[in-house]
């Protein structure tokens, strides 16, 4: 098993635990930075973070899943909800490396975002912010695909 597949299954075991924690309830080392993915073979040739580390502190990581468990129970039920917040964590290597589209909107941070109404699912947008020789993971967002015009 390749490490970044190991971080993978560890931030998920997180993913679950928090999806069952009460909302708002604080959570151990929640400054903790995970080590997610690094940035490396971008179909995009000028990458603007090519070779640098990514990593989601345990309280965005919290926060992600929280707000999509809110957003998302409105219309779907529990498997769904879990479903979707893991197509988010199993993507946000795809979407930051090999993004549809990239803008830095100060004070926003760093937008990657990828389009996956391919495979039917929400456009996914992430939010990074550049720390030193790292980014960070700000913030995970999903948007509803706009319908195309004929």
């Amino acid at each position: 098993m390749k490490s970044i597949e190991r971080r993978i299954i560890l931030i998920k075991k997180l993913v679950r635990e928090y999806y069952n924690m009460g909302h708002g309830v604080p959570i151990f080392n929640y400054t903790e930075l995970l080590r997610f993915f690094d940035v490396r073979g971008s179909k995009n040739l000028y990458h603007p973070h090519k070779n640098l580390r990514v990593y989601i502190s345990r309280k965005s990581l919290k926060h992600y899943v929280e707000s999509r468990k809110l957003e998302l129970a409105k219309n779907h039920n529990e498997k769904e909800v879990l479903d979707t917040i893991y197509f988010g964590i199993d993507n946000l290597q795809e979407t930051v490396i090999n993004f549809s589209s990239y803008e830095y909107i100060p004070p926003q941070g760093h937008v990657y975002t990828k389009d996956y109404s391919n495979v039917g699912k929400p456009l996914l947008r992430v939010i990074v912010d550049l720390k030193k020789k790292t980014l960070e993971i700000r913030s995970i967002h999903f948007r509803k695909n706009k319908k195309k015009d004929n």
